[in-house]
């Protein structure tokens, strides 16, 4: 058991290592975080188009539903 905790510590001294490493070498620059932002926004703009989408879908199928039951019910009391 103390192995494994052993060799999880130094996996993880390794992994931040490497991270901090990366960091140094090629840190993000206000560009590079400006260009992520709006890709960012441009995927929720995206999401928010798609979900507005099926929430209008939704509706128009409960709408549809609710006609089809209120046609059924007509029928079975005629």
């Amino acid at each position: 058991m103390k192995h494994i905790f052993l060799l999880g510590m130094f996996l993880l001294l390794v992994a931040y290592g490497i991270y901090t490493q990366e960091h140094m070498t090629n840190p993000p620059t206000l560009f590079s975080l400006q260009k992520d932002t709006q890709g960012m926004q441009k995927q929720i703009d995206t999401l928010k188009k798609e979900f507005d989408t099926m929430k209008q879908q939704a509706s128009q199928g409960a709408a549809q539903a609710a006609s089809a039951r209120a046609q059924l019910s007509a029928t079975k009391n005629s």
